[in-house]
């Protein structure tokens, strides 16, 4: 995988949850993935080249089965780290949009607020992906542009579900939220919750407007009222 923005191999690290490993001038990231029971075991890791790219490796092992099946089952993981590395690495995301209805649109053509877009539903890495999107379902009236992953990331901590595009600036507009949650008693510390976009998660810090979450891949801050959140019992 390029390593287009220039991100450390101890930065990519944290981003990926995975254990540095240093020998001399050889780094390598030990990830968790794949399966590793009793009969099957996987090895993978990531390393940085020369050029300060990173290449992924996977071995997995499983005495009942042949050789072919073991290396198919390590292409699916490569691929799957090869995804989590590109999405660490983005700087900017792309939608499809329709600026005189200022909605957008995944790809299973749902109209929704960007906010509700995530990768590989309708926010794309790549801005090839979301323009063969629109050429593919042959969409009228909408455009492909584009949005910094920091702005992006603010939706998850600001009251905004929806957008009004004007060239390549997003201007935020302040709307009625769609739930509700300032008198929601599923709110508390050690609070198990399911999040639409994060998954699942567990509560440890509140405010009287905010709520903080651990979820797998780290803290998020949101807004009570503005966060789409259900409890596990």
């Amino acid at each position: 995988m390029e390593n287009t923005t220039k991100i450390t191999i101890e930065d990519l690290a944290v981003k990926l949850n995975g254990e540095m490993w240093t020998k001399g001038d050889l780094k390598r990231i030990y990830l968790d993935r794949g399966y590793n029971t009793k009969k099957m075991s996987t090895k993978t890791y990531v390393e940085e080249t020369s050029e300060g790219n990173f290449n992924v490796k996977c071995f997995v092992e499983c005495p009942s089965q042949d050789y072919n099946w073991c290396k198919s089952q390590a292409e699916i993981v490569i691929e799957n780290v090869d995804q989590e590395i590109a999405e660490a690495l983005v700087t900017e995301y792309f939608y499809v949009v329709n600026e005189e209805t200022n909605q957008a649109i995944d790809d299973c053509q749902t109209v929704k607020p960007i906010a509700d877009l995530y990768v590989g539903g309708g926010l794309y890495l790549r801005e090839g992906f979301a323009k063969n999107f629109i050429k593919r379902e042959d969409i009228e009236g909408f455009k492909v542009m584009s949005i910094s992953r920091s702005d992006y990331e603010a939706l998850e901590v600001e009251p905004v579900v929806a957008l009004v595009v004007e060239e390549k600036v997003i201007r935020k507009i302040l709307a009625t939220p769609t739930i509700q949650n300032m008198e929601n008693p599923i709110y508390g510390v050690n609070t198990k919750i399911n999040h639409d976009r994060f998954g699942v998660g567990t509560i440890i810090a509140e405010s009287e407007e905010h709520v903080e979450i651990e979820f797998v891949e780290g803290v998020k801050k949101l807004l009570k009222r503005f966060s789409k959140l259900s409890k596990i019992d």
